[in-house]
């Protein structure tokens, strides 16, 4: 059974969004119910509450570093991952590039499987950071702003997204973390997630301004992941789909 509560375009309001996402859970208080974000029209922001299904369209590219895209929420889904309208959140995903020679690890590229957008013109922000105790630590290759092609697709048609970095980012071995954020004034973006972990750890997210009262406020160090804040650590959406080039 599926349920879905929409916020229209001129109502992405903090308000809203706390009146419907549920507070941070304690250790003596229930979790949150299994809620993610819907596509439904563009310019929308909408919770919908689901059974896990099987995979999607089958999307499955491969890149550097082992990273490769699995199997797609047959929703199917993606988390809000933009900066405007006085919102801040962003996705983190974890990767690894193990015995891989340094001569092939330097990250020019970072794909996203994703929704919406601003058409042709989305500008991106993407960060590397280290691993510290299982979630992003210390900046390993600053923040610098990308334009992703394409962009601007409409759910259920999702779409692959290329940001080619300005400065390639030469990878460690170890594990570390890649964070995209679209930079848009008006149009959210969503990252599309799958139902693997795609490393060691599941998907953090992070929502800077609490605009929608969950408990990934300000930063990643707060010991909970996308699934713990969003989703009540329940089945569903593990990690984004993603691959680095």
């Amino acid at each position: 059974m599926k349920t879905t509560f929409a916020i229209g375009a001129g109502c992405l309001v903090s308000t809203l969004a706390v009146a419907l996402l549920p507070t941070m859970p304690t250790s003596a208080a229930p979790r949150p119910q299994h809620l993610s974000l819907d596509k439904h029209v563009p310019l929308a922001l909408s919770l919908t509450q689901h059974a896990k299904g099987g995979g999607g369209s089958g999307i499955d590219l491969t890149g550097v570093c082992n990273t490769r895209t699995g199997t797609q929420i047959a929703t199917p889904d993606g988390i809000g991952s933009w900066q405007g309208g006085g919102f801040d959140v962003a996705g983190a995903a974890d990767f690894t590039c193990g015995n891989v020679p340094v001569s092939q690890r330097t990250i020019s590229t970072v794909t996203a499987v994703s929704f919406y957008g601003d058409p042709g013109s989305t500008q991106f922000k993407v960060t590397f950071y280290n691993d510290s105790g299982g979630m992003p630590g210390s900046v390993r290759c600053a923040a610098q702003t990308v334009t992703g092609s394409p962009t601007g697709s409409s759910y259920p048609t999702d779409q692959v997204t290329v940001m080619t970095l300005n400065t390639p980012c030469v990878a460690k071995k170890q594990k570390q973390w890649v964070e995209v954020q679209a930079v848009s004034p008006n149009n959210p973006w969503y990252w599309e997630t799958q139902q693997e972990v795609r490393a060691r750890f599941q998907a953090d997210w992070r929502d800077a301004n609490g605009g929608f009262g969950t408990g990934c406020t300000p930063g990643y160090q707060d010991d909970f992941y996308m699934q713990d804040c969003l989703f009540g650590d329940q089945i569903g959406e593990d990690d984004f789909m993603f691959t680095l080039g």
